[in-house]
């Protein structure tokens, strides 16, 4: 089971994640992205707006990468 807890560059888990991933729309992926940084931050939803307009002026093609490599993802969705 130790397995489990080891980074590997074939990470199934992880290649299902970025598969998730490159399947939304690119507002999908915004949105998001805006919720990850909604919950790693002091903000509230009221901030919704100005928080995604910041993601959508950084938004590229790694947004996969960019989350996957986002420590405690998890707990910031």
């Amino acid at each position: 089971m130790i397995d489990v807890l080891e980074d590997r560059a074939d990470d199934p888990v992880q290649e299902e994640i970025r598969s998730a991933i490159w399947a939304l729309s690119v507002d999908e992926q915004i949105d998001l992205a805006t919720l990850v940084w909604l919950g790693r931050c002091d903000s509230i939803a009221s901030d919704w707006r100005d928080i995604r307009e910041a993601v959508a002026d950084t938004h590229n093609d790694r947004t996969a990468a960019y989350l996957l490599g986002t420590p405690l993802l998890g707990d910031d969705l």
